[in-house]
């Protein structure tokens, strides 16, 4: 059974600042600035502290012996930004090849996951170097310099990655200040909290080195501005992407926003940490939660938002609601508020998973078929207002410049051999990486 689509206001698990249309864009803001008055309201109706118990942020880099790129300056800069300004405690760890990398990238991972993993906190890894993408196996590969004397000084970021994704119950920022990290497309099914990826440049496109016109230096510079702009209730990596694309430096090669676990438009959070940690401890029973309720409801709304007296009215509500009802509540968080999709029921739908070019060829040759080749251009053009080659190239997707492209159309029968019929009609395509074919 096909299930209906989950339209949000636009794609969220994936965002990258010029391929989204100023209506995305405004229903992004929209989005984040209702998160931000839900989280604001609610902890104030709720006694809870608003923001993480603790940030923690991890820091990758080569050691100075290796460092081509010469990343130093900019690492110092930034990590001094969350210490002093946000008061996030701070790690770096610079990787040699005294001993194997991808050990070091391991053991630097894991342990700082044992040293900062609760559902209370937030983790940002941050990474600056070269790397490179591996198309055939997916694997984003870091490493320190081109010289071949340090071949052996490289490690795969998709293997130290599996405990962020599968071990740990803290939200979990990761920045990438390198080439091709956006490339990392595949998502995993949510656990219930935010793993977000924040890559340098889009997808295969490349990055520029330390200087006025880099990933880190463009980061330096939006968080300093969004800071001084919403230091008391902070802002969602939304805004810092929209941020960082602003910047005149980075308007030819903006930032792009992966969202790993795939599910929810709830952004992660960034703002200073009160410098009392015991007004940022939530109590014992506070912490601990042995459910989880997902309710949706069906709303009549003006316009496509909830507005900052609607927000309050129900984060001071709810809660006594739940009171009422004798049941404790911990917390609510804000997921979504997304405009339902109408969903038409088909008889027969045809799901044909296919190779691009193996489809353009099955197009000719239901053209030669045919007695007249006139009469079926003129027939495949009343139900394509374009040729395959060029639909085609129009809803290509990321995936499909990997060499494994796939497409998926739903047809409202299944092509017939019989040439004497007429094309199926199309009802859409976009692509897929699944290679096998579903029939309902």
């Amino acid at each position: 059974m096909i299930e209906p689509p989950r339209k949000a206001a636009v794609n969220v698990a994936q965002i990258g600042t010029d391929n989204i249309s100023q209506g995305d864009k405004d229903s992004l803001d929209k989005a984040s600035r209702m998160q931000l008055q839900w989280n604001e309201a609610k902890c104030k109706n709720m006694d809870l502290p608003e923001g993480y118990q603790t940030v923690a942020v991890l820091i990758i880099k080569w050691c100075e012996e290796l460092d081509e790129l010469n990343c130093a300056g900019e690492v110092k800069e930034l990590d001094a930004l969350f210490v002093n300004e946000f008061k996030y405690e701070t790690q770096i760890v610079e990787l040699n090849d005294k001993q194997k990398p991808q050990l070091q990238l391991n053991h630097a991972i894991s342990g700082f996951s044992v040293r900062h993993n609760s559902r209370n906190n937030l983790m940002i890894v941050y990474y600056t170097g070269h790397s490179k993408f591996h198309e055939a196996t997916g694997l984003l590969e870091f490493y320190a310099s081109n010289e071949r004397k340090f071949k052996n000084a490289r490690a795969y970021w998709n293997t130290a990655e599996t405990s962020l994704i599968g071990d740990v119950e803290s939200d979990v920022l990761t920045i990438l200040d390198t080439c091709f990290a956006s490339n990392l497309q595949k998502n995993i099914a949510s656990p219930g909290r935010c793993y977000e990826l924040l890559a340098a440049s889009h997808f295969n496109k490349p990055t520029s080195a330390p200087g006025p016109k880099s990933f880190t230096r463009a980061l330096i510079n939006s968080l300093k501005q969004l800071l001084e702009e919403s230091k008391e209730h902070g802002f969602t990596t939304w805004n810092l992407v929209a941020q960082i694309a602003s910047q005149p430096e980075r308007q030819n090669n903006p930032p792009y926003m992966v969202d790993r676990l795939r599910r929810w438009d709830r952004r992660i959070r960034l703002a200073p940490l009160d410098s009392n940690p015991v007004k940022r401890r939530r109590s014992l029973a506070g912490t601990q939660s042995n459910y989880y309720l997902t309710l949706e409801f069906a709303l009549n709304l003006p316009k496509e938002e909830l507005d900052s007296k609607q927000i309050e009215s129900l984060t001071a509500q709810l809660p006594q609601a739940f009171k009422n009802a004798d049941i404790i509540l911990r917390d609510m968080n804000w997921l979504e508020l997304r405009t339902p999709t109408l969903h038409t029921d088909f008889s027969r739908v045809v799901l044909l998973y296919s190779n691009v070019s193996n489809y353009v060829k099955q197009w000719r040759r239901m053209i030669k078929k045919d007695e007249t080749t006139q009469s079926v251009k003129r027939r495949h053009s009343e139900s394509f207002p374009e040729s395959p080659d060029i639909s085609l190239k129009r809803v290509m997707s990321q995936d499909a410049r990997n060499g494994e492209n796939h497409v998926v159309l739903k047809l409202l029968s299944p092509v017939s051999d019989d040439s004497s019929q007429s094309l199926p009609h199309i009802e859409g395509c976009n692509f897929s990486n699944r290679s096998d074919m579903d029939v309902e």
